[in-house]
């Protein structure tokens, strides 16, 4: 594939000036043995991801050395030539709805930094002990918010090439792995056991008891009993609608590399 830059042509500026094009160059790794660019959308499996990149490009052996990852964001970072150069291309992509979910029940539930810059950004507009489901979307469609953390931006903004050799989804993430394997002889390693943001083994409660609204002090602690609400128990009818209008770009993006039946709702205005 004769590969074109997403965002290169749409200023004028110096490219070294070009925000959106840094950006998403910021987030394309080069895998080295496979002269593959991987382009890392955060919520979206990334860890794993950057944590079996590391391994597969020789810098760590396993498991007890996982905290590198953090450290390293840039380490394997391609520059224009090695990804205009690369032999193979993928990015993994994520339902909006669920994508959002997991930045606030990851990010804002436990009160991380993210939080707190929220809440400063936001100008102090609802504690983080306090901030809702509802209140965060509702703090998404302000100046400004939307953009200001990776974990929500957009996942188009990421997209370093108007096109990628191949569109995975963390939905089918096994796909992914299977595939992977297969083309480029890379491995996956499972980095989830290995953090300390994974909501995966927690049960999952819907029960209608209206979560949408829960305070996120009052999640945190059902997160220490090991349960958290489910995703569809924090959407209601207006938070699908409000979602769907901020993420419509990702939406589509989604429905057309992706199943549109993988999408939390089928259907959105």
């Amino acid at each position: 594939m004769r590969r074109k830059f997403n965002f290169s042509g749409s200023s004028y500026v110096n490219l070294n000036a070009n925000h959106p094009h840094n950006l998403a160059r910021r987030h394309a790794l080069t895998i080295y043995q496979a002269n593959a660019i991987y382009s890392f959308i955060p919520k979206n499996a990334c860890s794993t991801m950057r944590y079996s990149l590391a391994i597969d490009n020789g810098f760590i052996e396993g498991p007890s050395q996982i905290n590198w990852i953090h450290q390293n964001n840039d380490a394997f970072v391609a520059n224009n030539r090695e990804a205009m150069l690369a032999s193979f291309s993928f990015i993994i992509l994520r339902c909006p709805y669920r994508r959002i979910y997991s930045a606030y029940m990851d990010k804002l539930v436990d009160m991380d930094i993210q939080s707190w810059e929220l809440h400063r950004i936001s100008q102090y507009l609802v504690h983080p002990h306090e901030l809702s489901f509802v209140d965060f979307v509702s703090m998404l469609r302000k100046p400004g918010i939307l953009n200001a953390n990776v974990h929500w931006r957009p996942q188009s903004a990421f997209q370093l090439f108007k096109e990628y050799d191949v569109y995975y989804s963390v939905e089918d993430f096994g796909a992914c792995v299977r595939d992977l394997k297969e083309r480029i002889g890379f491995v996956v390693h499972d980095a989830r056991p290995l953090t300390a943001h994974s909501i995966s083994e927690l049960e999952k409660i819907d029960d209608g008891a209206g979560y949408a609204n829960m305070t996120a002090f009052e999640i945190l602690r059902m997160k220490k009993e090991g349960r958290i609400p489910s995703e569809k128990a924090v959407y209601s009818d207006e938070m699908i609608a409000a979602v769907s209008e901020i993420y419509r770009q990702d939406i589509e993006l989604y429905k057309s590399r992706i199943d549109p039946g993988k999408l939390l709702f089928e259907y959105y205005k």
